[in-house]
């Protein structure tokens, strides 16, 4: 159990690699289709198997001595930093073909959805200036720490340009104090650095039914051997406190309000950054700290005014259900479990999402989901986890059951970066909006794009995510010469119907397709 949390660094450099990945991958197969970019498929496969090196045991568990860590450590900086600049040529080679009426902030979306998301973007220009979706203007704010956020809506696996045009903002700030944020979609109150109160305004439920929700809790973790793999069952027996050190409004303007809370345990202060949005249904709280402490578990700990007896947790491609009682000495041993990018617990009017950006360790029991945060062992290696550490946590409360939410879109969102490039107006051939695949069902995910191994053709891989047989449509940018369905190591060629820019499948509950495309 304790693998699941154990050396943070290492998990989060995991996740941000594979999604990162998923990018590359996606941008250059659009990239090599449009523009005839070279699709780097060495350096891709060369990357991917450091990726899985770094997957083996005991490094991705955590359970390794320091110097493994050290050296993991310099080939996933090397990994991202080429994954980084692979996806910058990819969109550079789009952008130059790009035609664009006027300077523009181009925001990519790699996820398989139409998406409404915040966008952190560098600040395009000196002057001041006013962002425009087509005729009408989208709001942003700087932000503190020297950028700039807007929300974007940006179709599925494509791009979309917002003109960038001299000007001044007519967008007013949503009204906050440092006790209170009220938007659209909740009505927040914070009482030393605590949400005291979280009101879902569709709904009009209180999420937690007056109990402090989303704090951060301190456990002494001390199992009695193999201190980096396991967790025992009786760390809640010591719990240590978190003192309030303060709260301010860091950040406050027509997107959103970011409200700072510091709070100390020992030597460590832990500052969480409380993103509440005007036009998103979503809360984002960033956690930063410097973590100084040996034999201490830290949870977060979300009470939900539910009745529900499963727990529903995301996995790679789809979701599985566990139980949230300690009726049986089999619910009692699910005191901690896996999960992927988020875990719900709802009952059939009402539920709460907790998406992480690069966690994997969680308690929900009781009506309390709780994920861990951090450990820090000292066996087999001396140092583990005593670092500085930056991580998301982000609340989407729902009505009905999660099956109906849009969890799993919100999780892509979380993990998958819109990336916001500026770029200068230009007299080329591709569109300002696009879109290279969709799909007309919600419960289905495309998931990856990218070239296909032996260079024929595109891989598109969707899966269907809430247990349900459906007729579904992948819509293509543009006519399909040919496409068939394949296996997973991209082997087969079973014939799919097609029509114009149109195929038409089948996906049986929680069925994975992989589908080789020529255009």
């Amino acid at each position: 159990r304790g693998t699941l949390t154990s050396q943070a660094r290492n998990k989060k450099y995991n996740r941000k690699s594979e999604c990162l990945y998923h990018d590359v991958e996606t941008l250059s197969a659009i990239a090599k289709k449009e523009t005839g970019f070279s699709y780097p498929a060495e350096r891709i496969l060369e990357n991917w198997k450091l990726i899985l090196l770094n997957q083996f045991h005991d490094i991705l568990p955590g359970s390794s001595i320091r110097e493994v860590y050290e050296d993991s450590k310099e080939q996933y900086e090397s990994v991202l930093a080429e994954g980084t600049e692979m996806t910058a040529s990819a969109e550079a080679s789009l952008l130059s073909k790009m035609n664009l009426q006027n300077d523009s902030l181009v925001v990519f979306n790699t996820t398989g959805f139409n998406r409404k998301d915040a966008v952190v973007a560098d600040i395009p220009v000196e002057n001041d200036f006013i962002l425009l979706d087509g005729d009408k203007e989208v709001p942003y704010q700087k932000t503190y720490d020297g950028k700039i956020v807007f929300v974007a809506e940006i179709p599925a696996k494509g791009y979309k340009s917002f003109t960038v045009k001299s000007g001044t903002q007519s967008a007013t700030a949503i009204k906050a104090d440092v006790n209170s944020v009220d938007t659209k979609y909740f009505a927040v109150e914070f009482t030393n650095g605590d949400i005291t109160k979280l009101v879902h305004k569709e709904s009009g439920r209180d999420v937690a039914n007056g109990k402090p929700f989303g704090t951060v809790r301190a456990f002494q973790d001390r199992p009695f051997n193999h201190e980096a793999w396991d967790i025992k069952s009786y760390y809640e027996e010591k719990e240590f406190n978190l003192d309030f050190v303060g709260a301010e409004i860091v950040e406050q303007g027509a997107v959103r309000v970011v409200y700072k809370v510091d709070k100390k345990i020992r030597n460590s202060v832990i500052s969480a950054y409380y993103n509440v949005y005007a036009d998103l249904d979503r809360i984002d709280v960033d956690y930063k700290t410097d973590w100084k402490e040996t034999h201490v578990v830290l949870k977060g700990d979300y009470p939900v005014d539910v009745n529900a007896v499963k727990a529903t947790f995301d996995i790679q491609f789809g979701n599985l259900e566990r139980s949230t009682t300690e009726n049986t000495t089999w619910d009692f041993a699910q005191f901690e479990v896996s999960m992927h990018k988020w875990v719900d617990l709802s009952d059939n009017s009402f539920g709460v999402s907790v998406i992480n950006d690069c966690k994997y360790g969680c308690t929900v029991k009781n009506g309390h989901i709780m994920p861990t945060l951090l450990r820090c062992q000292t066996r087999p290696n001396d140092v583990q986890d005593r670092e500085y550490h930056e991580f998301t946590f982000s609340i989407y409360p729902h009505s009905n059951h999660v099956s109906s939410s849009e969890v799993v879109k919100e999780a892509f969102n979380v993990n998958y970066p819109a990336y916001a490039v500026f770029a200068k107006a230009n007299n080329g051939t591709l569109p300002e909006v696009y879109s290279f695949v969709s799909a007309d069902k919600d419960n289905i995910v495309i998931e990856t794009v990218k070239d296909a191994e032996d260079g024929n053709g595109i891989i598109v891989r969707a899966y269907e995510t809430w247990n349900s047989k459906s007729n579904v449509k992948l819509t293509f940018c543009d006519e399909i010469k040919s496409v068939t369905e394949c296996n997973l190591i991209e082997d087969g060629a079973e014939e799919v119907k097609f029509s114009g820019k149109t195929l038409e499948t089948e996906f049986k509950p929680f069925e994975i397709k992989t589908f080789r495309v020529n255009f």
